[in-house]
């Protein structure tokens, strides 16, 4: 049965629907009144916000779609504000009539905000920067996607995308990774003073709003909508930098077999080893759809389900954004992905983690409003693990040789959450401080970049990438500062889950979904103590999770 490789959106919105939905949205607004008219009105811009952000990234140039993201944007602020508000006013009750007004699914969340309105500026001054951000903050979010989505990169006789070039560093060919990325470099070089004022912009922005409130760490926030202590945070980086030596080693075992003394950058997802074939995307839904009913029928029902309705775009297209996602639908109870699929194995492993974003979406669809805001830490659990369930599938089935490669491959991931995501962090800690003194410059801020990167592998790399900070969106993002740790927190808690998935066999299903249930309704520490049994900010659950990784590293190596 051939799958449908373009989504669909038809069923939600129209360009002549989404027009009144808009105007609806503004109307109602006005009439918001308790918690359960917001959780309602919550429901229906995400699922506005969701429509839109499908319409601007399946092509750049549709302007009409920009004209409706700037709405939804100017929505979502004006709804942020009325959320401030019926939070204030329940602050103002006792205690005793504070909790009256929560259930099992809310008390969590409206506990969390109550908390952190003490810390923040009056009502009128935090309503009055959320309007600002709209064409602040939010714009030079927006600008800088436009921006990147337009540029083209030279690669022979073509023009390609930064998404096309982008998967041009996984060919197995070292002259084009080479190639691409060097071309990719000088673009980044010609317009990087456009980008040094979105990123310097979008920083000065969040610091600024955080020296009015007194905050002293940009990290709080973050943590704040991790659901996350800092305490835990630093443990688990602890305990990264302590066991990244067999890691580092893998990246001096994967040069000697490129033939390389040293690997650069643009090595770093080269395939090696024999599982260089291409896979097709409907070979790809068919491993995934298997691989899950290895651990779950459920979870394998609801891929079927997904990739046969249309609910993925996959088609590589020239004038798609870069990049890849998951969005939820919740009024429809589905979820849309994104991405430009190009037959390898690293797409492959990215089809299979936006299908976690969205059966992770499924399992909540059903709680209230506010219970299906999980963190993006948690998130990325459900989503890192999809991809392990097909990587360890994929183990029991393939041939000695491509058992190997897939072993090689789950290094390279680990590496990546280990030392790339590490270096992120690093990064932007140090851009944060130096941009609280001043606007960072070019050279400064590429000089950051690659310190971060050595420290992050190691010394392990012969050439780094200075840009980095130009071409992951990920910095220039205004819904959430820090947007890299999360990973690495995802991809240890799924580790600790692949674990669980060992050891409980038959019953992990119902293990998973309860877990799964919980993620929007208490911190991350609470999670690990009710499922696991462990404290986060102690490093043995980090460490276990650690090791299951290092396993199928000596599995490689022996």
């Amino acid at each position: 049965m051939a799958l449908p490789i373009t989504w669909s959106l038809s069923e939600f919105f129209t360009p002549e629907t989404i027009i009144k939905e808009l105007a609806s949205l503004r109307e109602e607004l006005t009439h918001l009144e308790n918690k359960n008219d917001l959780q309602e009105f919550q429901k229906r811009i995400t699922q506005v916000a969701s429509f839109v952000k499908c319409l601007v990234v399946q092509d750049v140039t549709d302007t009409k779609a920009r004209g409706f993201q700037a709405e939804a944007t100017a929505l979502q602020a004006a709804f942020e504000n009325a959320v401030a508000d019926l939070i204030q006013r329940l602050s103002k009750l006792s205690e005793k009539e504070f909790e009256k007004h929560l259930t099992d699914d809310t008390a969590f969340w409206f506990r969390k905000n109550r908390a952190l309105l003490k810390e923040k500026l009056s009502i009128d001054k935090e309503c009055l920067a959320t309007d600002l951000a709209i064409d602040g903050y939010h714009a030079w979010h927006e600008l800088y996607s436009l921006l990147i989505g337009k540029l083209k990169v030279p690669y022979g006789e073509q023009k390609l995308s930064f998404a096309e070039i982008d998967n041009l560093l996984s060919h197995p060919e070292r002259k084009t990774r080479e190639a691409a990325f060097h071309s990719w470099t000088t673009v980044c070089k010609e317009q990087a003073d456009i980008f040094i004022q979105t990123l310097n912009h979008l920083v000065g922005f969040r610091l600024e709003l955080q020296r009015h409130r007194k905050w002293e760490s940009p990290l709080k926030e973050p943590l704040f909508f991790n659901n996350m202590e800092e305490k835990s945070l630093r443990t688990m980086w602890i305990v990264v930098e302590e066991n990244k030596a067999p890691f580092a080693l893998f990246l001096k075992e994967k040069a000697r077999a490129l033939n390389l003394s040293k690997i650069s950058w643009y090595d770093l997802d080269a395939p090696f080893g024999s599982f260089k074939r291409e896979i097709p995307y409907q070979e790809a839904a068919q491993i995934i759809i298997e691989s899950f009913a290895a651990y779950s029928s459920e979870m394998a029902s609801f891929a079927e389900h997904a990739l046969t309705h249309g609910w993925v775009d996959a088609e590589a297209r020239n004038t798609k954004a870069p990049g890849g996602f998951c969005t939820p639908f919740p009024q429809s109870k589905e979820s849309r992905i994104f991405m430009n699929y190009s037959n390898s194995f690293d797409n492959l492993l990215t089809l299979a983690h936006e299908l976690g974003h969205a059966y992770h979406s499924h399992q909540i669809f059903h709680l209230e409003s506010v219970a299906q805001e999980y963190p993006m830490t948690l998130a990325e659990t459900a989503s890192t693990l999809a991809e392990h369930l097909v990587l360890e599938h994929l183990l029991i089935t393939a041939s000695k040789e491509e058992k190997q490669a897939i072993l090689q491959s789950k290094a390279q991931r680990s590496t990546t959450f280990f030392m790339n995501i590490h270096a992120r962090f690093l990064f932007e800690e140090a851009f944060f401080e130096e941009r609280r003194e001043k606007v960072v410059s070019e050279e400064r801020i590429c000089k950051l970049m690659e310190e971060a990167e050595k420290k992050g592998y190691s010394n392990s790399l012969q050439e780094y990438h200075p840009y980095f900070w130009l071409t992951k969106q990920h910095f220039h993002l205004s819904d959430l500062p820090f947007y890299n740790f999360p990973y690495t927190v995802g991809y240890l808690m799924s580790l600790a889950i692949v674990k669980k998935a060992r050891e409980k066999k038959a019953a992990f299903s119902d293990w998973y979904t309860s877990f799964l249930q919980d993620t929007g309704k208490m911190s991350a520490e609470d999670i690990v103590k009710k499922h696991f049994g462990y404290s986060l900010s102690q490093k043995q659950f980090w460490q276990e999770a650690m090791d299951v990784a290092i396993s199928d590293l000596k599995q490689l190596q022996s």
